[in-house]
């Protein structure tokens, strides 16, 4: 009986609602996933580019890109969707003005757009 007791029990839990699930049925990961992932290079060396200002705007809304452990990486719109036009600067280099870059999203997350932008020395 006491068995059957725990059977029961662990059926029910099994059996319980997920908060991270949507009304659709996914579960979701509790992952913050960044929207824009730019990669900035040096047009000379080809290595990565710190110290790069990288301002994505849309109307209504402006960031200032955040730099990754990687150097020449960085990363903004946190799971935030939208249609950015990015600014890519650094002191020394020619400054990147880009296209619309449309963030869109999935069920759960935003899906990144990645992006590789090579800087030019004055």
């Amino acid at each position: 009986m006491k068995y059957l007791a725990l059977f029961f029990c662990l059926f029910v839990l099994s059996c319980s609602s997920d908060d991270d699930a949507t009304d659709e049925g996914f579960i979701c990961t509790e992952e913050f996933v960044f929207g824009l992932q730019i990669t900035v290079n040096d047009a000379s060396t080809g290595s990565g580019l710190a110290d790069v200002v990288i301002t994505a705007r849309e109307p209504g809304f402006s960031e200032i890109l955040q730099a990754t452990g990687t150097v020449g990486v960085y990363v903004g719109a946190g799971e935030r969707e939208g249609s950015y036009t990015l600014t890519v600067e650094r002191e020394g280099y020619q400054t990147v003005v880009t296209d619309v870059i449309t963030v869109t999203s999935d069920e759960c997350h935003v899906i990144p757009q990645t992006r590789t932008f090579t800087l030019a020395p004055l």
